[in-house]
């Protein structure tokens, strides 16, 4: 999403530069993972190079993605001391909760909230406890010192869900917006008749909290209709043991081997038992004309409109989720009709320009907050 943020911003004449660094690096770095620990909380070093970055570049606005582990929350008050407009993507639910995913040990989690975040180390979430400790010490830090609220002028979620936890949380309403992510390219014809793809795909992380298993026990009901999976699984992975004749995994998939893979698939399913962020399976799923079947938990409502682009169920009810997954197995009329509506949401709610009009409106309301910076201090 920044590299398209970033072109969509290019290609209507804005100037764009990128200030970022890889948390690949921490393998390589002397004492990487202690260094990382330290750094998720402050980063003298990367604040220096941040304000060395401002003062070459003297940016209009700088739109923030993701700050951890190596650049940490401290560079924020470098925006406010240059007088630069700041906004935030808000990707995950990281500034509530210390993993970012209001999840722990495979389940949903929300205990952290409301400056709580001695949870992730009493529940040990990350399953290191050094490592679940440095999560909740930068979460704690950076509320205490009020790193976002006083040097981020607009926060901007993918979802209206998002949102809603963010302004529970504490976070002013009236500087929470919604853009959702957005697909920067073009609708694509299916090769096959409409509605007749040739099996149910899975797109993702092959993971306890993406259902997999209700995935499997869905297709073990099912064994007249092919399921293809397509994302890394590891042999040793229990949840992949023994699946049924009927499911295939297709393993890491290139670009070209993903577009296949969505082009020959009749509809795409998850089953995800955690709030997903903006997953973007969907919006590809969209841009091939194939509807989708997702639960009814976090933002995923907002994204498959029922009974028009796709079909929803009460997550966890794998009665429901089969009963979905037949109605568009045995109705590729319903299939074809709900794929068309896929790609017309795609073009009028996803789409560059879509993205572009609520990103320039969000700038404009942070610029009005900054300029009247005491009513958020």
């Amino acid at each position: 999403m920044v590299e398209s943020v970033s072109r969509m911003l290019t290609d209507r004449g804005h100037h764009a530069e990128l200030f970022a660094c890889s948390s690949a690096e921490i393998e390589s770095m002397c004492l990487g993972k202690s260094r990382a620990f330290i750094s998720g909380i402050a980063n003298p070093r990367a604040r220096r190079s941040f304000r060395d970055f401002i003062h070459v570049t003297r940016p209009d606005v700088v739109n923030i993605h993701n700050l951890y582990p190596l650049l940490s929350p401290s560079i924020l008050p470098e925006c406010t001391a240059s007088s630069v407009t700041t906004l935030m993507t808000v990707h995950n639910f990281r500034l509530i909760c210390p993993n970012g995913l209001f999840l722990s040990h495979g389940e949903i989690c929300e205990k952290c909230g409301g400056g709580r975040e001695y949870w992730c180390v009493l529940r040990n979430c990350e399953g290191h406890l050094i490592k679940s400790i440095g999560y909740a010490l930068r979460n704690a830090v950076a509320r205490k010192f009020k790193m976002y609220m006083k040097n981020v002028q607009v926060f901007a979620c993918l979802t209206r869900f998002q949102r809603r936890k963010l302004i529970e949380a504490g976070f002013p309403e009236e500087r929470v917006v919604v853009i959702p992510n957005a697909l920067d390219s073009g609708l694509e014809e299916a090769h096959l008749s409409p509605g007749e793809g040739e099996y149910v795909g899975f797109v993702g992380r092959i993971c306890h909290e993406k259902g997999i298993d209700t995935l499997l026990a869905a297709a073990r009901r099912r064994p007249d209709i092919p399921f293809q999976i397509a994302g890394h699984a590891s042999e040793e992975d229990p949840i992949t043991a023994n699946p049924p004749q009927n499911v295939t995994f297709r393993g890491h998939l290139n670009s070209e081997g993903l577009r296949n893979f969505y082009l020959h698939a009749r509809f795409i399913i998850m089953q995800s038992r955690w709030y997903e962020g903006f997953p973007m399976v969907l919006l590809e799923a969209m841009k091939y004309g194939k509807p989708a079947i997702g639960p009814r938990l976090g933002g995923i409502p907002e994204i498959i409109m029922e009974g028009k682009t796709g079909l929803l169920f009460e997550a966890g009810n794998i009665e429901e989720y089969v009963a979905c997954i037949d109605r568009l197995w045995d109705s590729p009329e319903t299939c074809a009709v709900m794929g068309a509506g896929a790609q017309a949401r795609l073009k009028s709610e996803y789409s560059a320009d879509r993205y572009y009009q609520r990103f320039m409106a969000a700038v404009e309301l942070a610029k009005k907050f900054r300029h009247g910076n005491d009513s958020y201090n």
